[in-house]
């Protein structure tokens, strides 16, 4: 059985969610998860690449968005 080796990206989201104090699983309500919320893990890599879009939701940018 082959391991996988850890990578640079793997390293930096695991001590910025030990720094948030934040754990991969997250309990959000149905409307969030649909419409969007603001991630603060999201919101701290958007800082650094603009593309990364802070808010997440399956419908957050689509037409039938509330905001």
């Amino acid at each position: 059985m082959e391991r996988s080796r850890a990578t640079p990206l793997q390293f930096a989201t695991e001590v910025l969610l030990l720094l948030y104090q934040e754990s991969l699983f997250t309990v959000r309500s149905v409307h969030e998860l649909l419409w969007g919320y603001r991630d603060r893990l999201l919101s701290t890599i958007h800082v650094l690449h603009p593309e990364i879009d802070p808010v997440f939701g399956l419908f957050s940018k689509g037409q039938f968005s509330e905001g």
